[in-house]
């Protein structure tokens, strides 16, 4: 019985693969990119996050050398979808289990259409460069693409690929729009932008259309191809924020969804459009401040990266006032200008201190790190100024010599994450 049993595992397990292995998203430009996968391959791209479809293990069952093409047209987001294998497994082989209905789950937890036909999804592709942007223009950009650095843009609730036809030196054109659900026709466009969110987000979750408090911000490449008159408006990312209200008449919007897709990270794009979006609110007087919602890794070093390099122009961060210390005066200018919250200025003021301090000056490192681990270690000295008895703050926070290791843990990771950012701060003033 147990030799059974195994050879059926055996012959189940060689149905499994890796969602994230097997899953291909491409922006197609052009009806050569469906003939030739050679053609735009730097826009051929996976995802990072399957769990979402496919479970925490992210494996799809049943199929052998199995290979998804999720294709969207670049313009319009029209999408298509093939599935290919070389094998299913056999329901009898496998006693009665069956295999995932792929094309099930992408249209079920995706939403909105498929075309699964070929030449449909490619008659759709003569008229995609007839697209507009949706909304208001905010921006229009130049970059020429520099060599990668290690600041990509993610979800902030959020690999780049090399490029054979975009190598360093070209400069491209990108503009970046703000919509809403009351713009016509945004609706259904948007409908197709949520759907990378899913790979690229970890416990995304798409929003509530309904609720006119979203504010939408929408990244294009602009290209003028094959002699056209019009430009082309090729999709390159988006960002979502929500006017939350603040009492008693002041809003605060928080930033909940930042995706630039990964054929463009690395270029500088995401900064250009968290700057887009901060300058929509700036001049608000009603606006309290702008918050993150759940930001990843990456998205908070971009967003450091931005605002030390904004509040570095105010006078209250200069060299001289902050080698003094922090103090509100930092806060009340930052607030005042860039509407940052008092957390992330003194985040900030921290950023510029390290990078102006010697960090070979004994002394002036280890003041650095006192401070710094004072803020730290603001909550044990809340639970003292409480009056808790020893076993109380123990019970609460741990031991002292475990909340030492901690705190120095603690320490040394903002360290890296603060030396990450001034050095990029240092290559663009260089």
């Amino acid at each position: 019985m147990s030799g059974s049993f195994g050879s059926v595992k055996t012959y189940l397990d060689s149905f499994v693969c890796a969602g994230s292995e097997v899953i291909y998203l491409k922006l197609i430009r052009n009806v050569k990119a469906l003939e030739d996968d050679e053609v735009d391959k730097e826009l051929t791209f996976q995802p990072e996050f399957c769990h979402q479809l496919f479970g925490q293990s992210e494996n799809i069952f049943g199929y052998k050398n199995l290979r998804i093409n999720l294709y969207y047209s670049a313009c319009k987001l029209i999408r298509y979808i093939s599935i290919d294998y070389s094998e299913k497994v056999d329901i009898v082989k496998s006693q009665g289990v069956p295999g995932d209905d792929v094309l099930q789950i992408l249209s079920e937890k995706l939403g909105g259409t498929f075309l699964t036909n070929i030449d449909q999804f490619s008659a759709q592709l003569a008229n995609d460069t007839d697209f507009k942007p949706f909304g208001t223009q905010l921006d229009s950009f130049k970059i020429t693409k520099k060599p990668s650095n290690r600041f990509s843009s993610s979800s902030a609730s959020t690999s780049s690929v090399s490029s054979s036809t975009d190598s360093p030196g070209i400069e491209r054109t990108y503009e970046i729009y703000q919509a809403d659900m009351d713009v016509p026709g945004f609706e259904a466009y948007h409908e197709s932008i949520q759907t990378f969110l899913t790979w690229y987000i970890d416990a995304s979750s798409y929003i509530d259309i309904e609720d006119r408090k979203w504010d939408y911000f929408v990244v294009y490449e602009k290209c003028y191809k094959d002699g056209n008159d019009y430009p082309a408006y090729y999709f390159i990312g988006y960002a979502t924020v929500y006017r939350y209200y603040a009492f008693p008449d002041k809003t605060r919007p928080r930033i909940s969804q930042f995706l630039i897709l990964p054929p463009f990270q690395r270029r500088g794009i995401g900064e250009k459009l968290l700057q887009a979006i901060y300058q929509t609110y700036y001049e608000d007087d009603k606006i309290m401040d702008i918050t993150v919602e759940d930001q990843s890794e990456e998205f908070a070093r971009l967003r450091d990266y931005v605002d030390s390099k904004n509040c570095s122009q105010l006078m209250s961060f200069q060299l001289t006032e902050l080698m003094k210390g922090w103090n509100e005066e930092m806060v009340k200018e930052a607030n005042a200008r860039f509407k940052l919250t008092k957390k992330q200025i003194r985040r900030v003021y921290e950023i510029l201190k390290y990078k102006a301090i010697n960090k070979f000056d004994e002394e002036q490192m280890r003041n650095f790190r006192l401070e710094v681990k004072s803020r730290l270690n603001a909550p044990s000295l809340k639970m003292k100024r409480n009056q808790l008895t020893e076993d109380e703050e123990n019970s609460v926070l741990g031991n002292k010599e475990t909340r030492l290791q901690e705190l120095n843990l603690l320490y040394c990771q903002l360290e890296d994450d603060y030396r990450q950012v001034v050095n990029k701060l240092a290559t663009v003033e260089s």
